[in-house]
């Protein structure tokens, strides 16, 4: 069973797998705190696993609580009044308005993604006062910054690093803490004793309380060129799909253009062109940079002579509609013939009157065509 300070998790299955079927609280208590542990190592493997593991369901629901264009709708979203809060997800589900199974889409559409597209906020104080007191009890830790332990394993947990998600404004954080000292310590020590080798950690988790952050309130969304929003488009990864990123990359060519053509001198005008040019690149375009070719002109349509003379009262018989017009003399008092002189012949006719009765003779006119041919 125990081993050092290491539990065989066949065990904890043996011996915690099914629940008997009138078990009292405290076997229920039990087997709660042997599910729990299982849930924990998986999440926090030893090195000699080369896999991924752990709960994927949790990551699963986490993502389904914040990002809306992947989540399902459920018919009851209210939180269970006898389980955590993620057990919502059990109910029924439609996902007739998400994408599912394409990876590709699923990468672009979190590239896409706008501040209205995610819940920022996903544990509101009426969401928590629903749940059950079993959930909420360590809620005076859930903004202290300290390690969670283990055994051998040290975790830094960081709210500082998520304040929008308690309704804080987020400040640039620092380096995150954990160090890869602590991912580099293995079961080899197995018979070390783990409270004297982490008692600093340990010290640090006994005084919890003193390491809850603070903050403002969170009020205006924050704007693009927000001092935080700059931060981390030069330390974040922006986007993690190609068609993302050329999107991406053109709106913000688009933005750099606009600013330089407030001011538009020589240099920024060179400038301009230049980004013009990476943005036909990013959208795969680049065989259109070139010099302008030659006029090319398009062929002449046919026409259908014997279609026409049928067609040719547009106008109700009478005076011609054709406006007059004067002809156009030289201000000066050279020849006439070189004169650019504007005839009747070539000005524009007023569009034609396409009106009911017109459009039913054209529309009998050709199902009478078709009639024929067939």
């Amino acid at each position: 069973m125990i081993r050092g300070h290491t539990l065989k998790l066949s065990w904890l299955v043996d011996e915690f797998g099914d629940i008997p079927h009138q078990a009292d609280d405290l076997t229920v208590l039990w087997h709660a705190r042997a599910f729990i542990l299982r849930l924990i190592s998986s999440i926090f493997p030893d090195n000699t696993n080369s896999r991924i593991s752990g709960p994927l369901f949790i990551l699963q629901i986490w993502a389904w609580e914040r990002f809306k264009i992947i989540s399902p709708s459920i018919r009851d979203p209210s939180a269970p009044h006898d389980a955590p809060l993620g057990a919502r997800w059990s109910r029924a589900r439609q996902i007739t308005e998400v994408t599912t199974h394409v990876l590709p889409q699923i990468r672009y559409n979190l590239d896409r993604m706008r501040p209205e597209d995610i819940t920022w906020e996903p544990y509101s104080e009426e969401l928590l006062d629903e749940l059950p007191d079993m959930c909420i009890q360590g809620r005076p830790s859930w903004k202290t910054v300290v390690p969670l332990i283990c055994f051998h394993i040290i975790e830094w947990h960081q709210p500082d690093r998520v304040m929008r998600q308690f309704g804080l404004a987020q400040p640039i954080p620092a380096p995150p803490m954990q160090t890869d000292e602590l991912h580099d310590i293995t079961l080899q020590l197995s018979e070390s004793n783990w409270a004297h080798h982490h008692a600093t950690y340990i010290h640090c988790w006994n005084r919890r309380e003193q390491y809850i952050v603070q903050g403002q309130q969170m009020g205006q969304p924050l704007h693009h060129h927000s001092e935080y929003m700059e931060w981390y488009r030069r330390a974040g990864r922006r986007w993690i799909s190609i068609s993302g990123a050329a999107i991406g990359c053109v709106e913000d060519a688009i933005e750099d253009c606009l600013i330089k053509l407030q001011n538009p001198s020589t240099q920024n005008v060179a400038k301009v062109k230049r980004t013009l040019r990476k943005m036909m690149i990013a959208l795969e375009q680049e065989s259109r940079l070139c010099q302008m070719p030659p006029p090319q002109s398009a062929p002449q349509a046919a026409t259908f002579n014997d279609e026409l003379e049928e067609d040719q009262p547009i106008h109700p018989p009478g005076p011609s509609r054709r406006p007059k017009t004067t002809p156009i003399t030289p201000s000066s008092t050279s020849s006439t013939s070189n004169a650019s002189i504007l005839s009747t012949d070539d000005v524009m006719p007023p569009p034609s009157h396409f009106t009911l009765s017109r459009m039913a003779s054209c529309w009998s006119y050709s199902l009478s065509s078709r009639t024929a041919s067939s």
